[in-house]
């Protein structure tokens, strides 16, 4: 969605397992980092402006939801390898 901003607040005494996945098929060159919750789910906020097309308008979005994963996706290996090392470290200072 266009516009749309995605704020999710991972406590780093709250970081459970953590998963790094590579693109997966053919042509898909994402990779995947998926932080998940020890305890308390993540709270997650969802924004997203009025948008208006030729066919229709879409309403201003305002949701907030509260998950047991935070999925992150990178373009490339090295910042995915970068935001995995960054969340691995917070989860060890936990213990």
């Amino acid at each position: 969605m266009t516009g749309t901003v995605i704020v999710t607040r991972i406590p780093y005494s709250d970081i459970g397992k953590i998963d790094f996945a590579p693109p997966t098929g053919k042509g898909d060159d994402t990779w995947t980092l998926r932080v998940h919750s020890a305890s308390t789910p993540f709270l997650q906020t969802v924004d997203s402006p009025e948008r208006k097309t030729a066919r229709r308008t879409f309403p201003v979005v305002h949701d907030i939801t509260k998950d047991r994963s935070v999925y992150l996706v990178f373009e490339n290996s090295a910042e995915a390898q970068d935001a995995y090392a960054y969340f691995l470290y917070h989860k060890q200072l936990r213990w």
